[in-house]
């Protein structure tokens, strides 16, 4: 499991749970993953990924543990919806397969390619398509989005680049 261990009376069936994403997304046939292109700033604190961590953990060693995670699996390219996926799934997940979770879910076609990009062209597009079955759906709720001056892109990261893990409740996750 992650951080969180299993205490008496609780968190036993969240670890549970958790065992089964590995290979819910495929990540349980990842044997190595490839090699990665550094960020730039990687290993110091200049690197986006190092604010991300100190602002996800409060302490160093939580906070070294999302580093190396994300520096494991951030192609020469980071978005903030992959710090916020893994700092949530080290809190369930061994760091070692969180870093394949990330890894399938950041390039499989199936899941989500091009997101975690520092310009997710992929997100953009599929926010934009969002809005459009919004307008034919709920027109309402779309011109008041619009009417505030809300872009798909602002309103939908947390649900398709963060993948929900900031909105919904951890049972539907």
């Amino acid at each position: 499991a992650g951080c969180l261990v299993s205490a008496a009376g609780g968190n036993s069936d969240v670890l549970k749970r958790a065992e089964g994403w590995k290979g819910l997304c495929g990540a349980d046939k990842v044997d190595k993953l490839p090699p990665v292109t550094a960020l730039k700033g990687a290993g110091t604190t200049e690197s986006i990924i190092w604010r991300d961590a100190e602002r996800t953990f409060k302490s160093e060693p939580l906070r070294k543990q999302m580093i190396s995670t994300l520096e494991a699996v951030a192609d020469g390219d980071y978005h903030q919806g992959m710090g916020y996926f893994c700092g949530f799934l080290l809190l369930v997940v061994e760091p070692s397969d969180v870093s394949k979770i990330l890894h399938r879910v950041g390039t499989d076609d199936f899941y989500t390619p091009g997101y975690w990009k520092g310009q997710p062209e992929a997100f953009v597009r599929d926010a934009m398509a969002y809005e459009r079955l919004l307008e034919k759906r709920s027109p309402e709720v779309a011109a008041h989005l619009k009417t505030a001056g809300l872009v798909p892109e602002a309103y939908a990261q947390k649900w398709f680049v963060g993948l929900c893990v900031h909105t919904m409740p951890f049972r539907p996750l």
